[in-house]
């Protein structure tokens, strides 16, 4: 989609999640170096665990549907599915390599050590946050496209389906293939995405932050019983989902209103998930070695390496178009074709 015609609450829904993910990985890395220690910072890592990448699961649905409905060819468009999927497998070999090979260099600086080979990181255990573009790749490739009303219902069958045999094929300890794995858990998203911009669903101010307060009220219940079960799990997961991207819908109708700063993370928000845990990485092992423990200093660095470095290296990325290959490959070919 051209800049312009861009969905722009799915845009800052997506920032906010991301966000969430930079912050959620900052957290977890002073826990494992014992800077942070309490209840609060636990319950907050628990709480967005349960929807932030989802969001950008079911956004790549929406986002997916509403591209894809164009195409009545059906060469065309599992054309265009291909190069998508692509696009996800070249960003996501790329970025897991530069993870890995930093892993694996500096061994003894970084809280989780990589356990197997490149090989067997790539296939089986995706890195960090990497497991979404592995997620989206094999979920984009298996996505049905919806053409009538029957299909919508069919589709939420087979999500609900999903969620079901993966949730007792997981309590079994059924061992499944990874992305069979990905598929079970994690399409029900990317479908309820498809759904809802088939269906055109807008929720009202008011139900979007009922929704938002059940959530909340599920994630204390959650959290006091150290719950397992599935049917809240999916509660919270589904409330978290469609409560953020609702809420921000019904919070930001006039565009014109948000920062400066929130814009440019909602454009470069896919380069910040990207590179955040390369950067907040290198920034604590270097102040480490300093001797500088200091809490406030290690969060303060923490932000600026995780948001400003990688919205950096984009900008730099957008001039010197070839570098612009690691995140958007078949964009930047094509714009590099057309320029020779």
């Amino acid at each position: 989609m051209n800049q312009s015609n861009r969905i722009e609450y799915l845009d800052y829904s997506r920032a906010f999640a991301c966000i969430l993910v930079v912050i959620g990985h900052l957290l977890m890395s002073f826990q494992d170096a014992g800077f942070i220690d309490n209840i609060f910072a636990s319950f907050f890592r628990k709480t967005i665990y349960h929807f932030h990448v989802y969001v950008f699961i079911f956004c790549s649905g929406y986002l997916f549907q509403k591209s894809f409905t164009k195409y009545t060819d059906k060469r065309t468009y599992f054309k265009e599915k291909i190069i998508r999927c692509l696009d996800f497998a070249v960003t996501y070999v790329i970025f897991t390599f530069i993870t890995y090979f930093i892993k694996t260099i500096l061994s003894g600086n970084v809280n989780s050590e990589v356990e197997g080979s490149f090989l067997y990181i790539l296939c089986h255990k995706p890195i960090n946050q990497m497991w979404y573009l592995y997620a989206i790749l094999f979920i984009t490739f298996f996505a049905p496209l919806i053409r009538s009303k029957n299909n919508v219902y069919i589709l939420l069958i087979i999500a609900l389906c999903e969620k079901t045999l993966f949730c007792i094929l997981s309590k079994r300890g059924v061992s499944i293939p990874l992305p069979v794995n990905y598929l079970l858990q994690h399409q029900t998203w990317f479908l309820l995405g498809m759904i809802w911009e088939y269906k055109n669903i807008k929720l009202s101010s008011a139900k979007a932050f009922l929704l938002g307060g059940l959530f909340l009220f599920l994630s204390v219940i959650a959290f006091i019983t150290d719950s397992r079960n599935h049917l809240l799990s999916f509660l919270l997961n589904f409330s978290g989902i469609v409560g953020t991207v609702e809420i921000i819908r019904c919070l930001t109708k006039k565009a014109s209103s948000m920062s400066v700063g929130w814009r440019y993370l909602s454009k470069y928000m896919y380069q910040i998930y990207l590179m955040h845990t390369i950067f907040a990485a290198g920034i604590r092992i270097i102040l480490l070695k300093l001797s500088i423990s200091n809490l406030g200093i290690h969060i303060l660095f923490g932000l600026i390496f995780s948001f400003v470095v990688p919205v950096i290296c984009a900008m730099v990325a957008e001039k010197i178009t070839l570098l612009n290959i690691v995140f958007f490959p078949s964009k930047t070919i094509a714009k590099l074709k057309k320029n020779n």
